[in-house]
């Protein structure tokens, strides 16, 4: 199973509050709760790398037991 798999393993298996923490992080990262906004943000390449970093590192902190 590679880093990615793993991710989204970990992420699949989010309570609703840790789901919640991990919305409200990427809102900070993006700037807004809108999915249009979201859609705009990641259409860059360094804002998709700062995005999958946020959630990497999210899924890797959850996956600790933090």
């Amino acid at each position: 199973m590679d880093d990615y798999d793993s991710m989204i393993k970990v992420l699949r298996g989010l309570n609703d509050e840790d789901k919640g923490r991990l919305v409200a992080r990427i809102q900070e990262l993006v700037g807004s709760s809108s999915l249009e906004a979201l859609i705009a943000f990641v259409g860059s390449q360094v804002n998709r790398e700062l995005f999958a970093a946020a959630v990497r590192e999210f899924s890797s902190h959850v996956k600790s037991g933090g």
